[in-house]
């Protein structure tokens, strides 16, 4: 048996959406069956060793989270001799059931997804002032680490204990192929499928193809361009305050003091939570207003003396 009689990476519209339909190579989630090879081999999952390999930082240490056989032989393997990316074994059990009621995964989804996207916190503590962060995802989650300002979970964790409570799979692991038929709900939006996508990205309600099944429609009975309508608030403002701040701390380039350092690792830590603020917006929002209130006492503390 070869891999084509499996896996479909050819440009047929019954086995793909077609993100790109310019692109047979990037053809976007996966429709039909038997594609999670596929999509596997074009997300960030597949060239996480890729990454530490080209860089000029990369550490033994980051392979924990960048190397399957890393995690195997922690003793024996370097970023020089490491050979395996993050792959399916890494999430998937082999030989066994694995967690129940999961696909075969090795521990429950939330804990797979936040062993590696976090940013190091022990619980109840708060980052360092200062600190530069590294995939904060779990703490923006959970809306905890940020000293001065006060824990606030997200609306999606706090909905974690209930039924169908969303985690990080259900958005970067859509259920976008069906190993049938796909049916609609009554309202006409089509349900979605029983196997998630390994692309890892979020089939966002402005980028969905005819029919395909989004993030959101799938709990949110609102139309597409309201749902992205959210989303796309939610960024921009995160965005401006962003650039509000960084040019704030470019003004203030130089200046060393608890301030600066504390809107560092603020600006840090919604930067590398890589949402834009989505995944927590009211702490993120909360967190980019503090600093930039710190800063902006200072904008014009050194003029005077300057135009003396």
């Amino acid at each position: 048996m070869h891999l084509d009689d499996i896996y479909d990476v050819t440009t047929s519209t019954t086995k793909w959406w077609y993100d790109n339909p310019d692109d047979p190579n990037d053809p976007g989630h996966a429709k039909g069956h038997h594609q999670q090879y596929p999509e596997w081999v074009r997300s960030k999952h597949s060239m996480a060793l890729d990454t530490i390999k080209s860089n000029n930082h990369g550490q033994d240490f980051c392979l924990g989270c960048h190397s399957e056989d890393y995690r195997r032989d922690t003793a024996n393997v370097t970023v020089d001799t490491a050979q395996n990316t993050i792959e399916c074994v890494t999430c998937h059990a082999t030989h066994d059931k694995g967690v129940a009621g999961t696909s075969q995964l090795l521990k429950t989804p939330y804990a797979l997804c936040t062993g590696c996207h976090n940013g190091g916190l022990e619980n109840g503590g708060k980052f360092t002032p200062g600190a530069t962060l590294h995939h904060p995802t779990k703490e923006m989650f959970e809306g905890v680490g940020m000293p001065d300002i006060a824990n606030n979970p997200s609306r999606h964790f706090k909905a974690i204990g209930s039924a169908g409570g969303p985690v990080c799979s259900s958005c970067h692991f859509a259920r976008t192929a069906k190993s049938a038929v796909y049916t609609t709900w009554d309202n006409g939006r089509i349900q979605s499928g029983d196997i998630a996508s390994h692309l890892l990205k979020p089939v966002l309600p402005g980028e969905a193809k005819t029919d395909e099944p989004t993030v959101c429609s799938s709990c949110h009975g609102w139309t597409n361009d309201a749902l992205q309508g959210v989303i796309d608030a939610r960024q921009s403002a995160a965005t401006t305050k962003l650039d509000t701040l960084g040019a704030l701390m470019v003004r203030l380039t130089g200046v060393d003091n608890d301030d600066t350092k504390w809107a560092h690792t603020a600006a840090s830590f919604v930067q590398s939570d890589a949402s834009t603020g989505f995944h927590n917006s009211p702490y993120a929002q909360e967190i980019l207003d503090t600093a930039i209130g710190k800063l902006s006492v200072y904008t014009f503390v050194y003029m005077p003396a300057y135009l003396h």
